[in-house]
């Protein structure tokens, strides 16, 4: 089976995780804005309909349910917003963008029964008259203590979505930009982490042919560094016992100094002429099958 890289084991992973991190970040940025946005656009509909309050009140007052009507319909275009008013038996007087005779009556509409009890109402929903959804807004119409209608500001959600769409193609392709760079950093830091690896491995096999003299360089984080100093020390204590060995059977050897270890081309005959006369230089063999030891010259 073929055995892959440290590097090409981890790029995958790290790219993995920003993959994912991108994503998290995209729907959680998506969410927030989507939630400021529509907040925003709540309390841009009740400021509307604040500033507006006062000449409805005035028409009211003077029973010209007309001059309401026309009234919505001059201001509801020129400000981009739907206005209604709505008298407390849910009756529409005044619609920015419909013939308040043929609407519906809008006693039930939970941002109209909030206005109705003294406050302030707000909702998104589906608008059965325009078949959209809107962020709606409705404040009540006071003369005294008593509530003489409602006056809602409403805004299409559509249009709210349609700038949340272009944040959102917007942010894919920053995070496209975003994960070609972590993608790219992800590989030199896979990489980095790898090269010592690379180099002790390479380090390990020059000393197993004998190359013992070479060191490997130490990197900078801890576990690296210990398992380099660990790899130097090996070879250099093995260095030394080669040499010890080497001068035990032949003491006319010199030291190795270095490189791969071979027997010198005269170290026989300086070890034969270190021996007696008529002896004969004998190394000793290992075991054979049989359990005895092969025998020298006889």
């Amino acid at each position: 089976m073929r055995r892959k890289r440290l590097a090409a084991k981890l790029y995958p992973a790290l790219l993995l995780i920003a993959v994912f991190s991108i994503i998290a970040v995209s729907w959680y940025a998506a969410r927030i804005l989507t939630a400021f946005e529509t907040t925003h656009s709540t309390a841009d509909m009740l400021s509307r309909a604040h500033l507006i309050q006062h000449d409805f009140s005035r028409l009211i007052a003077s029973g010209s349910t007309q001059e309401v009507d026309a009234l919505c319909k001059s201001l509801g275009p020129s400000s981009g917003t739907r206005i209604t008013i709505i008298l407390p038996t849910g009756t529409v007087i005044g619609d920015s963008d419909e013939l308040p005779a043929v609407m519906e009556n809008h006693a039930t509409r939970p941002e109209i029964k909030a206005a109705f009890s003294g406050g302030t109402g707000t909702s998104i929903r589906y608008s059965a008259t325009l078949h959209r959804k809107m962020v709606y807004a409705a404040i009540p119409l006071m003369q005294g203590s008593d509530v003489v209608a409602v006056v809602r500001t409403a805004f299409p959600l559509f249009n709210l979505q349609q700038d949340i769409s272009v944040f959102r193609k917007e942010l894919a392709i920053g995070g496209v930009v975003l994960l070609l760079l972590i993608g790219l950093g992800s590989y030199f830091i896979a990489r980095h982490l790898s090269r010592p690896l690379e180099e002790m491995r390479l380090a390990a096999e020059r000393f197993a042919e004998g190359h013992l003299e070479g060191r490997v360089p130490i990197p900078d984080t801890k576990e690296m560094a210990e398992l380099a100093e660990t790899l130097n020390s090996l070879a250099a204590q093995l260095g030394e016992k080669i040499d010890g060995l080497d001068r035990q059977r032949a003491p006319g050897l010199p030291a190795r100094r270095g490189g791969p270890w071979r027997r010198p081309r005269h170290a026989g005959r300086r070890a034969a002429g270190a021996l007696p006369d008529g002896a004969r230089f004998r190394l000793p063999q290992l075991a054979g099958p049989s359990g005895r030891h092969g025998g020298g010259a006889r």
